[in-house]
């Protein structure tokens, strides 16, 4: 699951970078990180059981069908992001307005997350295609 890990960091750094100019106000900056790392630490866990359990099953023959799927459900994910400021809000228009405020770090997570998968789609699909370990060795000659 090394992979995965360098996905991770390799978004996280993309993320610092993107909001770096938050960093005039430090609050801003702090929070806007801390949560990242609040929500991207739960986020790492199941983006290592989902390639795992993936290549387990053998879904995926390559990479390509694996970055339509996760960045699918990261888009779902957003939209999510979207529904509960739309809630807190109360209406669509305030929702349009607030966007800054309760959807631009969320927004630059989700696209930081999207260029780190496709920057590693190679290392992705000759993940998917290497073959799989058996989970209980086969013991030979024993009857």
């Amino acid at each position: 699951m090394n992979i995965a890990f360098n996905i991770w960091i390799r978004a996280m750094l993309i993320y610092s970078a993107c909001i770096l100019p938050f960093i005039l106000i430090p609050i801003i900056f702090g929070l806007a990180f801390g949560l990242a790392l609040l929500w991207g630490i739960p986020a790492l866990l199941l983006f290592m059981a989902f390639m795992a359990y993936a290549k387990k099953m053998n879904w995926f023959h390559d990479g390509a069908g694996f970055i339509g799927t996760t960045i699918t459900g990261m888009g779902l994910c957003f939209a999510a992001t979207y529904g509960a400021c739309w809630m807190m809000t109360e209406n669509h228009q305030r929702a349009i307005d607030a966007m800054a405020e309760y959807l631009l770090f969320p927004l630059i997570a989700w696209l930081s997350a999207a260029v780190s998968l496709i920057t590693f789609r190679k290392s992705i699909r000759s993940y998917f295609t290497q073959p799989v370990a058996d989970q209980v060795p086969s013991v030979q000659g024993a009857t």
